[in-house]
């Protein structure tokens, strides 16, 4: 009998900490998730010289009867042409758009009111090229609205100020608010702010990178980190924009990924845009499709 009364009562405390526990593993939501990663150190599992693969000698093929090592003399050809492949590789999105803009850094660029104006390629005048009064400073504003059709969904705004000397300053901010399985609802802050070089410019394209900071804002407190921006407007022909934007970088402990692609119709300074945007802290992935308005001054 008291074995029996004994395993009744471990089955029922059993149960009952099941189920107090599932409240707990579904109430734990994506933006939970972030935060876990952001203010959760993480530490490398360091690799113990036992672990470690040893080195094996490098086999010398000698040819004794000219005195050389060809196969050394190959592998230094061939390592060379490795770097430099990556080297162009890598600095590909800075010199390909340069190239493909046709900018040599001579000539400087002014600001039309809004994109196409007057029959414009762009956005853009470049000297000597001034058919309108020209601005030397120009203002990108816009606000929108991205979800992912589930539980999850961000209200964002951005402006950008930008000059004549191709420095300019970026900054946006983005309100997420998600609903939890248990009928609950968790929010939180994200946004970043750069100081930004536009390194390619012509009347129909301009590209920017920059560096800057993220932060995470909610209840607890606030948490900030390191950015990496890079991104442009493209003006293919009027009334279409295409916009693109990548960020890479930290926030607290967290490492950043963050990218976005739009495509607009421009109506004087409005622009009406759809894309979509993708932004991962670590291993937590919030994406979702957008839509908003752009205001161009």
């Amino acid at each position: 009998m008291h074995r029996r009364a004994n395993g009744r009562l471990i089955s029922f405390l059993f149960v009952v900490y099941v189920l107090h526990g599932v409240p707990h593993c579904f109430a734990q939501g994506q933006l939970s998730e972030v935060r876990e990663s952001v203010r959760t150190p993480s530490y490398r599992k360091g690799t113990s010289e036992a672990t470690k693969s040893k080195r094996r000698p490098r086999r010398k093929h000698c040819n004794h009867s000219y005195g050389c090592n060809c196969d050394e003399d190959n592998d230094l050809w061939y390592g060379n042409l490795f770097w430099k492949a990556a080297f162009y590789g890598v600095t590909s999105p800075v010199w390909v758009p340069v190239k493909i803009a046709d900018d040599d850094y001579s000539s400087v660029g002014y600001f039309p009111e809004h994109p196409y104006e007057n029959g414009a390629n762009g956005y853009m005048m470049i000297d000597p090229w001034l058919p309108n009064e020209p601005f030397v400073f120009a203002i990108q504003a816009r606000s929108e609205y991205s979800t992912d059709f589930d539980d999850l969904s961000r209200i964002g705004a951005r402006v950008l100020f930008d000059t004549s000397t191709r420095f300019g300053i970026d900054t946006e901010a983005n309100y997420w608010s998600e609903q939890l399985a248990t009928g609950g609802h968790d929010q939180l802050w994200t946004g970043d702010m750069n100081l930004v070089f536009r390194f390619a410019q012509s009347d129909w394209l301009q590209m920017r990178t920059g560096l800057g900071a993220n932060w995470l804002s909610d209840d607890a407190g606030q948490d900030w980190g390191f950015n990496f921006t890079y991104g442009g407007d493209l003006f293919p022909a009027d009334p279409w924009v295409v916009s693109a934007e990548l960020d890479l970088g930290t926030i607290g402990h967290g490492t950043l990924v963050h990218g976005r692609m739009t495509t607009g119709l421009q109506w004087q300074r409005a622009e009406v845009f759809v894309g979509y945007d993708y932004y991962k802290v670590d291993r937590t992935e919030l994406v979702g499709f957008l839509s908003g308005i752009r205001l161009w001054y």
